[in-house]
């Protein structure tokens, strides 16, 4: 299941991967007690729980996955980086800015120094950090991500799930600016990617729905529809008081 730099969940199962996460952590804790096999479940199912808008037991689960990874892996490790990965974007989706830039900087200070710049695992927690940026200062995350986008580029079809989120990140950080016409090119991109993994249903409903966003803005009324079906599919896989749910409905009105 680990690739480093890259969830290797099909989001058109969550709940199925959650179930099966939560029990292997607790079958291979049951038979040989902790390893790096449990840190490595407990990554993917605190993962899980982030997606769905559980992160504050999300969090608790990837610091105890990170400790595992680090003590059984090592500090270095693609599995230790890939737990703080998760764990500083849960920090970062309940907006605990801080302890997101402390857990993001140490992973992708970890992944450069073991791994160099150009390594998958390196862009991704750029990626990561420049998704935080994107908060306070979208021409700085502008500037991150498309050096992001270029690296991820040279990987091909095995980039292209990171390049697809960068790609989002940036194209909703240039609608953001008013740059309309360049947010809607590279939005089009990351649905195409998106599109070529149909099961990724809230990945491809979240992609169409920032890519409406930019639409409407331009006045085009294909977005209309395009944002209906993004909350249609978003509400199904995310539930109804998903973040992501909620702000597509907000753009619908």
């Amino acid at each position: 299941m680990a690739n480093t730099g890259t969830l290797e969940l099909r989001s058109g199962h969550l709940k199925a991967a959650e179930v099966l996460l939560k029990s292997s952590v607790e079958r291979e804790r049951s038979l040989a007690g902790d390893s790096a096999a449990v840190a490595a479940a407990m990554g993917y199912y605190g993962k899980v729980l982030s997606i769905t808008n559980r992160n504050e037991p999300a969090i608790s689960i990837l610091r105890e996955a990170t400790a595992l990874g680090e003590r059984y892996a090592g500090p270095s490790s693609p599995l230790a980086i890939q737990n703080r990965l998760f764990l500083g974007e849960a920090q970062l989706a309940i907006g605990d800015q801080q302890s997101a830039g402390v857990t993001l900087t140490a992973a992708h200070d970890a992944a450069f120094a073991q791994y160099g710049a150009a390594h998958p695992l390196t862009l991704r927690t750029q990626l990561a950090l420049a998704q935080m940026a994107a908060a306070g200062d979208r021409d700085k995350a502008r500037v991150q991500l498309q050096a992001v986008i270029e690296g991820l580029r040279k990987f091909g079809p095995q980039g292209e799930s990171n390049l697809a989120q960068a790609l989002e990140a940036l194209g909703d950080a240039e609608s953001n600016l008013g740059h309309l016409d360049e947010a809607s090119a590279t939005l089009k991109e990351a649905v195409a990617i998106r599109e070529r993994s149909p099961d990724d249903i809230w990945e491809l409903a979240q992609a169409r729905e920032r890519l409406a966003e930019t639409l409407l803005k331009k006045g085009d009324p294909v977005g209309a529809d395009l944002l209906k079906k993004a909350a249609r599919d978003l509400e199904s896989q995310l539930g109804a008081d998903h973040p992501q749910t909620l702000r597509a409905k907000t753009a619908l009105h």
